[in-house]
């Protein structure tokens, strides 16, 4: 099978294109066309995986020539950055997902996957955990426009005739390191443990969320690259939500240094509770979390030392 991958230079379309050329698809070698946003993403592709074929936005269309599924994990904003400029937010996302849906359909892909938002799309929840019946009632630009793409996936792939999967995550972490856009909790607070830095939260500390582990997240994109369709909306989520006053502690227990939590107020409201029922993909694919909190925070904090001694020369 070839699967051409938007955002394969990115956190979690990375981590589906690492998984592929390590494992492949259903125990066959995938072979991966991977269209990067920017010449810094298509040369970090290149070093990875030199033999992957690589190109920009501009060179979609030949990428996807060939090409049976399309996975679109690419996404150029976090809640905070397309907050602040929505109608970027709008063009860049919206606009240019619909553009690679088109492409994608001219170029005969047979599916298109989606990676949309469970942590956004719902909004303030009426019950948890949340299902995929749950009313979708973002709060702000980011789920709005995640929202959008989805509802033009839906009715461009019945247009063109082509199968669509939707899958909405919960909070994704376990990366390497902390990066600079304001998204995260995990990354960012090992991170200031690691350097001994107290954190300023972005919340209250009752805020509650479902982290998922990218191996996880990462499970579920596969699956939805090649078995039976017989929903095209799945949540991705453990069912489980921790406050972050908890987060605290685990991650004091995980690094075993003090962590501290600054008592400055936060500035900026949020849904208090975000947790997802993934009951549907459990039922369809039996994709089940297998990675505790406790083992990725453990996961997520060795593989940041060993970053941080890589850079450091040691």
């Amino acid at each position: 099978m070839r699967i051409a991958i938007t955002g394969a230079g990115g956190f979690i379309g990375g981590s589906v294109l690492a998984r592929l050329m390590q494992v492949g698809l259903a125990h066959e070698r995938a072979h991966v066309a991977a269209i990067a946003s920017s010449e810094a993403s298509m040369h970090r592709i290149r070093a990875l995986h030199p033999e992957v074929d690589c190109g920009r936005f501009q060179d979609s269309e030949a990428l996807l020539r060939g090409c049976q599924v399309l996975l679109h994990a690419g996404w150029s904003t976090v809640p905070a950055t397309a907050e602040t400029d929505p109608l970027g937010d709008l063009r860049d996302n919206v606009e240019g997902s619909i553009n690679v849906f088109e492409q994608a359909a001219r170029m005969g892909v047979r599916r298109i996957v989606f990676l949309s938002s469970g942590g956004t799309v719902y909004g303030a929840p009426i019950r948890l955990p949340i299902d995929e019946a749950h009313p979708l009632r973002p709060q702000g630009a980011y789920g709005a426009s995640k929202l959008c793409v989805e509802r033009y996936l839906a009715v461009r792939a019945k247009h063109h005739g082509i199968e669509h999967v939707i899958l909405r995550p919960s909070n994704v972490y376990g990366r390497s390191a902390a990066h600079d856009r304001p998204q995260g909790v995990v990354e960012h607070w090992l991170k200031a443990a690691l350097v001994g830095v107290p954190v300023e939260p972005w919340a209250d500390l009752r805020l509650t969320r479902d982290y998922l582990h990218i191996d996880d997240l990462v499970d579920a994109l596969v699956a939805a690259l090649h078995l039976p369709i017989k929903h095209n909306v799945l949540n991705v989520g453990t069912g489980r939500g921790t406050e972050l006053s908890r987060m605290a502690e685990m991650v004091s227990s995980a690094t075993g240094r003090q962590f501290k939590v600054s008592s400055v107020r936060p500035q900026h409201r949020f849904v208090m509770a975000n947790v997802l029922d993934g009951s549907r993909i459990a039922e369809c694919w039996g994709i089940i979390p297998r990675v505790s909190l406790e083992q990725g925070l453990a996961r997520t904090w060795a593989a940041m030392n060993g970053e941080d001694r890589k850079d450091s020369g040691e």
